[in-house]
């Protein structure tokens, strides 16, 4: 057996040269995984800046509750101002106060030339929009209570389709107040 200068046996068999470990294969090959999630990471921030990656939910305010007092004694009305901030509409579904048990969502039917109040499904609040309650549109029916004075503050929690519910305090103000 013969042995070169560098102490190998002539008796190995010459290397393939297709075997021959190059130095950027292996990293050729993690690179493309790489490449692939920075593309897909990058087309995800281009979709959620340009503000189509889903619209902003509903952002309820409740604010202006005012209660009349009452002048008959069944009933009587309390009336908000309903502002969304949000991108997506909302319905108010449901009202009721700690103090008074459920209250009823109404509207104005109007019916051979009267108008009556009647029990209404809910109150649509836009997107970007706002509801302000009206004796002559939709408003909320509440059971008549001898403390509904003047100056007298009730809590409401008024709650949303989306989810949410709002606690707002209306003040009780004499007819046409």
């Amino acid at each position: 057996m013969k042995h070169d200068s560098a102490g190998r046996s002539g008796a190995e068999a010459p290397r393939d040269p297709s075997r021959t470990p190059r130095p950027f294969a292996r990293l050729r090959t993690a690179l493309v995984p790489v490449a692939a999630v920075a593309v897909t990471l990058f087309g995800l921030l281009l979709y959620a800046s340009s503000g189509a990656a889903g619209t902003p939910p509903a952002r309820i305010t409740v604010s202006g509750g005012r209660i009349l007092a009452p002048t008959n004694p069944e009933h009587t009305a309390v009336f908000f101002t309903l502002r969304n901030t949000g991108g997506t509409a909302d319905t108010l579904v449901s009202v009721g106060s700690p103090q008074l048990g459920p209250v009823m969502i109404a509207r104005t039917a109007v019916a051979d030339g009267a108008g009556r109040m009647v029990r209404s499904a809910g109150i649509p609040v836009p997107a970007g929009g706002t509801y302000a309650m009206t004796p002559s549109g939709g408003d909320l029916m509440l059971p008549a209570a001898s403390w509904l004075t003047p100056g007298r503050t009730v809590d409401f929690d008024l709650r949303f389709a989306g989810g949410g519910t709002v606690r707002a305090r209306a003040v009780v103000v004499p007819l046409g107040g």
